[in-house]
């Protein structure tokens, strides 16, 4: 198949010289867009633009999800290590300690000594997989810094509670109660 300028030189409507100037002028026509920097950019073009920036914006907020999963399960790792490292053994005793988790009434029997200290705040109490640990109150303070949920129970001295003033009226200021009272 002729191109269109053999086609129209063969008609008689051009000749060799006018193909000759028009591929020509093509050529500087082309260098000239080449010269100037100024391409005009088609609708196809932009919407491929458009495509590749949306696809970009897709792939940051899909890797900020990535980054913020593989964070999660390294907390939960950590938690998990501190949990079994820091845990604390040989405090199985005669006497039980009640606390509520998961708004239901936990119990663990414990030593006295343990039992004190589970009282006093300096231990507390942290769940992994259903099974219930004794941490020291820092170790339990550092875990709920990371992950509150897996917090069971630690004793916190609240303001209101270290001046125990008596009120006036107070009909049971003369009947104090014993600490070392079990119920």
């Amino acid at each position: 198949m002729n191109s269109l300028q053999e086609q129209l030189m063969k008609a008689g409507l051009a000749t060799k010289q006018d193909a000759r100037n028009a591929k020509a002028e093509k050529r500087k026509k082309q260098k000239q867009k080449k010269k100037k920097g100024t391409v005009e950019i088609s609708e196809l073009e932009l919407q491929v633009q458009q495509a590749k920036a949306e696809k970009a914006q897709k792939d940051k907020a899909l890797n900020r999800e990535r980054q913020q999963e593989a964070q999660r399960k390294a907390d939960i790792a950590k938690v998990k290590q501190m949990i079994k490292q820091h845990g604390l053994v040989d405090i199985a005793g005669e006497q039980s300690f009640r606390f509520t988790y998961d708004n239901k009434v936990k119990e663990i029997v414990v030593d006295e000594r343990a039992r004190d200290a589970l009282l006093a705040g300096k231990l507390g109490v942290c769940v992994l997989d259903d099974d219930f640990y004794l941490l020291a109150d820092e170790t339990v303070r550092r875990i709920s810094a990371i992950d509150d949920s897996v917090v069971a129970y630690l004793y916190e001295l609240k303001e209101d509670e270290t001046s125990q003033e008596l009120e006036e009226d107070d009909p049971y200021a003369a009947y104090q109660i014993p600490d070392d009272l079990m119920w």
